[in-house]
Parts: C-alpha cells; structure tokens; sequence
C-alpha cells in the first residue's frame, strides 16, 4: 500500500508518457482527494481499476516526485528561466490539478535590486490577475516560499513557445499564422480593457498547446495606466528589440499601440522567418 502522494506522482508520470489520459488522470486525482486520501490502494491497482492502465505498462515508470514548496505545491522540473525568475511545472495539492509555478530567483533576493524586483514581481501578478481570456496565461495565486522567495501560480500551457516552432520550422502557413493573430489580438484587447500594456509581446512569450492555440504570458514588464504615468525614460525602454515600436526603443511613453506594433512583428517574423527591421542599434 502506498501514500496518496506516491499514487499521484505515478499517475502524473503514466499521464505524461502517454499511458493515461486526461479523463483517467482526472479520476485518479480525484481518488486521491477523497476516499483514498487517508488509506489509498496500492497505486498500480487503482490506475487499473480507473485509467486502464495495467501494472505492466507501469514497469519502469519512476515517477517525478518533485520536491515540496510550502504546504501546498510540488516542484517538478524547471519549464524556463528568465532574469526575473524560474517557471517550474509544479502539482498544487490542494485543488489536484497541475500548474506552472514561477519562483523568483534566488540571486535577485539579497541584491542591491531586490525591492525593483520584487516590485516587478507583484506587478506582474496584479497585471495578470485583471486579464481574464482564453488567449492569456491565467494566474491562480501568489504568495511567498518557505524562504520568503516570491511566486506566481499560473495554468500550465503544455506546448511550445512560438519561438521554438519557429526555430524548428522556419515560416509558417499563413491560414494559420492569420488564426494565431487573431486569438492574440483579442487577448490584447482584454489587456488593453483592463487597462494593461503588455510592452514586451514576442515569439518568446508567445505559448503553443496541444491544439496549437496560443497563449500570452510573460507580464512581467507589463505597465498598468497608474505605472505607465511614474514611468521614468531610463526605464522606458524595456522589451526586446526588434519588437519595439520607434518610440519604445527611443525611451519614450508608450501606451496599448506598442503591444499592436509588437503583434505585427511577431506575426510578420512567423510568415517569413525574419523581422520586419534588421540592422545594428544605433
């Protein structure tokens, strides 16, 4: 007989591999919630009995147990990492259910920057917190690690960037590039109701599902309208080039029309491979 946790980590390692589907998953963790949370049957058999897996499928299948982050998330293997912090697949025990976790990391807590980032940080949170749409990573929580460190729970987007498509790809078919646009267009939109400037939309923070929809993420020098007013010149410049509209990479105020120029230029680099601008900063 194993523990609940032990039932879940293999039925999140048989979901991944393919072994068991997203309903049989769902019947699992639900087991493991309720009837089987306090004395579970031996985890072989109740992926049997409820995913129709059988335990010989299941040889050699070590499960990722991941590593506890406070009282409520696992902390499985690292999805990404930025100069802000580190996304993580992650298990909230609490609601079942898979999420991404971003973690602050740990170099940016005892520096000299440590309020800047921390700052950006609870920005992110509060400009994904007001975007509700299907086309932009939903945040679940925020709170802070057993060691003070900040993070973000989001919904996991099981895919690829679009710039890893890209990479892979090269040019894609323009029914489908147009279809992408038009998802992300109307995520903006949401943003921009909710009174957001993303400023920095690329390929990058741009995530593919299974089903090849896109998804925004990556709010993390996302302005509100309050911020946008205390935006200094030596801060305005903040994206990725390339991506920039003239007066965002000139330092200027920028408002919802940068997110659109961005849009464009990533659109235009997944119909021909390369930026609509090229060339050395001046």
């Amino acid at each position: 007989m194993g523990s609940a946790q032990e039932g879940v980590d293999l039925a999140l390692a048989a979901h991944r591999r393919g072994l068991l589907d997203e309903r049989g998953l769902e019947l699992v963790l639900a087991y493991y919630g309720g009837e089987g949370a306090l004395a579970p049957l031996p985890p072989e058999e109740v992926l049997a009995r409820l995913g129709g897996v059988s335990p010989e499928r299941l040889r050699g299948l070590v499960p990722a147990r991941g590593r506890p982050f406070g009282p409520r998330l696992l902390l499985r293997a690292p999805l990404g990492s930025g100069g802000m912090g580190t996304v993580y697949e992650g298990y909230d025990r609490v609601l079942q259910r898979r999420v991404a976790v971003k973690v602050v990391r740990p170099d940016k807590l005892g520096s000299a920057a440590h309020a800047r980032y921390l700052a950006r940080f609870e920005r992110e949170a509060r400009a994904m917190a007001r975007v509700r749409h299907p086309s932009c990573v939903a945040i679940f929580d925020v709170g802070r690690g057993p060691e003070g460190e900040p993070y973000l729970v989001m919904e996991l987007v099981e895919g690829e960037s679009l710039a890893a498509r890209l990479a892979r790809e090269g040019p894609q078919d323009p029914r489908r590039v147009a279809r992408w646009g038009k998802a992300l267009a109307e995520g903006l939109a949401a943003c921009h109701e909710a009174e957001v400037v993303h400023r920095d939309v690329k390929p990058a923070n741009v995530l593919l599902d299974a089903h090849g929809l896109p998804h925004l993420t990556d709010f993390g020098i996302a302005l509100d309208r309050e911020a946008l007013t205390k935006l200094t010149a030596s801060m305005a410049a903040l994206g990725t080039l390339g991506y920039l509209p003239p007066e965002q990479a000139g330092g200027r105020e920028v408002d919802a029309r940068a997110d659109v120029y961005a849009l464009g230029a990533t659109l235009y680099e997944a119909l021909t491979g390369r930026l609509p601008f090229e060339g050395k900063v001046a």
